[in-house]
């Protein structure tokens, strides 16, 4: 065959099993003189559409080699330069040179790549069956990797505020929508194994280093574990999810070292934390897992600060009813600690019944409540235990000292603890007649046991 041109084909695709429709276009496409176990120059134009609304347009040029009884195409050198638009994301722009082989029997790929991917660069090796299960094998490393380049302006989302009153300042979020969490239809029709590096990697306003994915997916159940650098410590995930059914998934969590205002930019809680959590859900959509969530965070902050405002508040608000001024009032805002430790637990859902519990030094709580995410509310109720300290900078009274005090905390998820958090005056008000009525009934006995006992005497 001295050369080969075609021009204006126009090709439809039909995947039942996938539910995707293609349509395939190609405007023109040439070869040199094609000899069986010889290079021949291949130039390539394609255009691509499919019923979810992508496009991409693919220009090839390199060397190709057909084996024996066109049952292998050979490549080096192939250059790939593509386009891909898809609905409510910013165009992808890839730049790749390919060496490999596509055997046209089996319709299985197996190439080396590198190149570009936007603005990062790209390199690994990929091996496909495009068989009626299609699966690949990759190992793939970029230089760097911005999320958000692939997120629409709707998904993008705000950037981190710098502290806590920048959120409660007339920020708010906008209304979540569902949104599916498990992609099973993909999971059912693709095998993957594979690993991504990525040198840097950003989210939003995050930013993360030494990112890696081991990612498994046998139509059945996928495995991904994930590990990051970031914020003066590093985090690992460990994903498993089931495509059978409606869906369920277990995730195991590990946070060592990271510095809580770097990652969150809230001054509500400082410091270093350490967690590890257990959780499962089942189901696929966000609202799913938002009903099934259960599981159990063990947490840990050292060199940190705490906002007492709360705690400051509800010192207030007894001593304006027992009638007394105590040293609390007068606190900084924020209390250091060397130490803080604690557990959460979620119990079938995030809406009531949550669980959790912190110490550090001079002081305590616990509380139970729940959120509504789409609702943008959360309600929980907390109560405080404080330690006599009689001297230094935050003073407790023995008056104050080891009673659960009640704090109540309810508004927007948008908003500080410091904001949310106020002392829970009718229940104060039990505890403080129930307390006075109890010293009064003391100080009766007392009285009586006394003139009981001159009594005695008396008759003695």
């Amino acid at each position: 065959i001295r050369s080969v041109r075609v021009n204006d084909v126009a090709l439809h695709y039909d995947d039942r099993q996938g539910g995707s429709i293609y349509d395939v276009t190609i405007p023109d496409l040439e070869t040199g003189a094609i000899r069986f176990d010889e290079p021949t120059h291949l130039l390539a134009e394609v255009h691509i559409d499919d019923n979810a609304g992508m496009t991409s347009d693919v220009n090839a040029e390199g060397d190709i080699t057909l084996g024996k009884g066109f049952g292998k195409v050979a490549f080096s050198g192939l250059k790939l330069r593509q386009t891909t638009e898809l609905p409510d994301m910013s165009p992808i722009n890839v730049q790749l040179t390919l060496d490999g082989t596509f055997d046209l029997n089996k319709s299985a790929l197996d190439t080396s790549l590198a190149g570009t991917v936007n603005n990062s660069s790209l390199k690994g090796k990929l091996q496909a069956d495009l068989a009626d299960i299609v699966s690949a094998n990759f190992n793939l490393a970029l230089d760097k990797l911005n999320v958000n380049d692939y997120l629409g302006d709707d998904m993008a989302g705000e950037p981190a505020p710098a502290s806590s009153a920048d959120v409660g300042d007339g920020m708010k979020s906008a209304p979540p929508e569902d949104t599916q969490v498990l992609p099973l239809d993909l999971m059912r029709s693709f095998k993957l194994d594979g690993k991504l590096t990525v040198d840097s990697i950003t989210y939003d306003s995050w930013q993360f280093s030494d990112f890696s994915a081991k990612i498994v997916n046998d139509t059945k159940k996928l495995s991904a574990i994930l590990g990051m650098k970031g914020y003066d410590g590093e985090m690992a995930i460990d994903f498993t999810g089931s495509s059978e059914g409606s869906g369920a998934g277990l995730t195991r969590m590990n946070v060592n070292g990271i510095d809580l205002t770097k990652l969150l930019g809230f001054e509500s809680v400082t410091g270093k934390i350490t967690f590890d959590s257990n959780t499962t859900f089942t189901g696929n959509m966000l609202s799913d897992v938002l009903k099934t969530l259960d599981g159990t965070t063990t947490f840990a902050i050292d060199n940190g600060t705490l906002d007492v405002t709360p705690v400051k508040k509800l010192a207030a608000a007894v001593d304006a009813l027992r009638g007394k001024q105590s040293s609390v009032a007068n606190w900084p805002d924020k209390m250091p600690f060397d130490h803080l430790g604690g557990q959460h637990r979620f119990i079938k859902g995030v809406s009531a019944d949550q669980q959790f519990n912190f110490s550090m030094e001079l002081m305590e709580a616990k509380g139970t409540g729940g959120l509504d995410y789409f609702g943008n509310h959360l309600a929980y109720d907390i109560a405080v235990k404080l330690a006599e300290n009689p001297t230094g900078q935050f003073q407790i009274s023995k008056d104050l000292a080891n009673i659960e005090w009640p704090i109540h905390c309810e508004g927007s998820l948008d908003d500080s603890p410091a904001d949310l958090c106020r002392p829970d005056k009718s229940a104060l008000e039990k505890m403080i007649t129930g307390a006075a009525k109890e010293k009064l009934k003391e100080k009766v006995q007392e009285k009586v046991g006394d003139k009981l006992k001159d009594l005695f005497k008396g008759l003695r």
